[in-house]
């Protein structure tokens, strides 16, 4: 996956450039309105065919998962609101297409703290929610952090949410470590004390 400046597309192959071919399809990613673009592109280990594809709109992570690659893009310093937009790509036959779009508030985080099991994401998410004395005002007076486990999933072509859980942990505490293993996730949240929670996941709805 490469991100560029400019939706204006190229390639490099022995030392020389080529413009994108005509067989590369340009679509855009709707869920933001970030600037840029981005490129992504399989080449087969057998008989070395290269298939790519090419959004209109940069993604700021990209999360190779199973069969799957999910994009997203932080809506930090585009909207007041913290979320996430995330689209899904699969790669059936080489090729790759996108599945499903959707957003989750937030941000994701650590690569660590995503992975995806048996068709469903799991995130741990530190959400901070800044303060503020009035609806209108924009500074902020203070803030607080709360600390999820979200199960995401696909109905037809959206990324829906499952379930939530949201941690026990002080409201000064952020997820610092995340290992998902099976049906469980081991997360460890830190602020004067290193607490370790465990959450059951073999039913992601609950």
């Amino acid at each position: 996956v490469q991100t560029c400046a400019l939706p204006i597309l190229s390639e490099i192959r022995d030392g020389t450039s080529y413009d994108c071919d005509a067989s590369e399809e340009t679509i855009a990613f709707p869920t933001l309105p970030s600037t840029g673009t981005t490129r992504i592109a399989t080449i087969s280990l057998v008989d070395h065919t290269l298939r790519k594809k090419a959004v209109m709109g940069a993604s700021s992570e990209a999360y190779f998962l199973a069969d799957s690659l999910w994009l997203a893009q932080s809506s930090t310093g585009y909207t007041n609101q913290d979320f996430t937009g995330l689209w899904k790509w699969s790669f059936e036959g080489g090729t790759p297409e996108p599945q499903a779009i959707g957003a989750i508030e937030g941000s994701l985080g650590s690569p660590l703290g995503v992975a995806e099991h048996k068709g469903v994401l799991r995130i741990a998410q530190t959400i901070t929610h800044w303060d503020t004395q009035e609806e209108d005002e924009v500074w902020a007076t203070g803030s607080h952090q709360e600390q999820w486990v979200k199960t995401l999933g696909v109905e037809e072509d959206q990324v829906v949410e499952l379930g939530r859980l949201e941690l026990p942990a002080p409201e000064d505490h952020s997820i610092q470590a995340a290992r998902f293993y099976g049906d469980r996730a081991y997360l460890i949240t830190y602020a004067q004390q290193d607490p370790l929670f465990v959450v059951d996941l073999s039913h992601p709805e609950n």
